[in-house]
């Protein structure tokens, strides 16, 4: 027979990636994406606006040198600089690997590419892979990068593993 009651209801169970609730993921897709908009838009205040005043951001280049840029003030001049050269990029986003380290930060890792429109014959080209590190923390209920970590696909990192010594 059909049995009926709060006793026998089927429990649904939370949807999580990881450790993750499914809404948290979302948010942080969402982050992802508007910087992604922003810098392909070369829209500085929105981009600014997905980092904390005191953020990092940490470039490595093809020779493991990092470049880090410390407040957002820094971060601003910097990509201001970039940004009055021609749009024309592309970025993409693909494989994250999230993980909770306490009750309000979350680090996520990225591959990342990009891809170029010739202005002149309209031919794509892809410009640069890598990968990507961000630390997020909410604060009063809003999500922000408190440091970031981009370098170049070079193939001698294992994998891009949370918790990477280089990177620490």
């Amino acid at each position: 027979g059909v049995r009926k009651g709060p006793e026998h209801a089927e429990v649904q169970p939370r949807m999580s990636v990881g450790a993750l609730p499914l809404e948290v993921v979302r948010e942080i897709d969402d982050l992802g994406s508007a910087v992604m908009w922003a810098l392909d838009l070369h829209d500085l205040p929105r981009y600014l606006d997905a980092f904390w005043p005191e953020a990092v951001f940490v470039e490595r280049d093809g020779t493991g040198v990092d470049r880090v840029l410390t407040g957002r003030d820094e971060i601003e001049a910097d990509t201001a600089v970039r940004f009055a050269a021609p749009t024309g990029h592309q970025h993409r986003l693909a494989n994250p690997r999230y993980r909770g380290i306490d009750a309000a930060t979350v680090e996520v890792w990225h591959y990342y590419a990009t891809s170029v429109v010739d202005p002149v014959t309209g031919s794509i080209t892809i410009g640069s892979t890598g990968w990507l590190h961000d630390v997020l923390e909410r604060r009063d209920g809003e999500l922000r990068i408190l440091r970031r970590a981009v370098g170049p696909w070079t193939g001698t990192m294992d994998r891009p593993a949370p918790g990477s010594p280089s990177l620490d």
